[in-house]
């Protein structure tokens, strides 16, 4: 999204559109302004992702894979965001009892263990300036990633590893 909306701007047009009443109801077949692409699709739903997995996306595109990112999980993500770039996206993962609603279990956790899954997920986050249960539009998401976090290093893999199970992403 090239324009951003300010909180005193969002403000003016929700009064403005009080003081006429009421808002106009937005339909994509009658509206210049919406097309195919714009239009949310009846079946978009909210989809769960965990933090490293928007990582995982965005490095295996950038190693020339295509359709196929090589996970089931990773390529559904990417086929929904190409076929609808505002599909929303909620960021889940195991934190702490704080944070306990949107807990995602470990069945998406990678072979390095809890602890490396956890603090990556949780770099990723801090980075992104965000916390586990964000939702926000996928292409906002991708775009945060994108300028929040200019490198791996340092998030899926370490420069001097200590173990195999810290090793991470190559």
């Amino acid at each position: 999204m090239s324009e951003r909306v300010t909180r005193r701007g969002f403000t003016q047009a929700g009064m403005a559109a009080f003081a006429f009443g009421s808002l106009p109801v937005l339909d994509a077949a009658a509206s210049p302004l919406l097309d195919a692409q714009t239009a949310a699709p009846l079946d978009a739903k909210v989809l769960d992702v965990r933090p490293y997995q928007l990582m995982c996306v965005v490095c295996r595109i950038g190693e020339g894979r295509d359709a196929d990112l090589g996970d089931e999980k990773l390529s559904r993500l990417l086929a929904a965001v190409r076929s609808y770039p505002k599909v929303p996206l909620r960021l889940r993962m195991n934190a702490d009892s704080v944070y306990q609603y949107q807990n995602s279990g470990r069945t998406d956790d990678t072979p390095e263990g809890d602890l490396f899954n956890e603090k990556r997920d949780l770099d990723i986050l801090q980075k992104l300036g965000l916390v586990p249960g964000d939702t926000r539009p996928a292409i906002d998401m991708f775009e945060r990633l994108l300028a929040e976090v200019p490198t791996a290093k340092g998030i899926c893999g370490y420069g001097t590893t200590t173990a195999d199970l810290w090793r991470g992403c190559p």
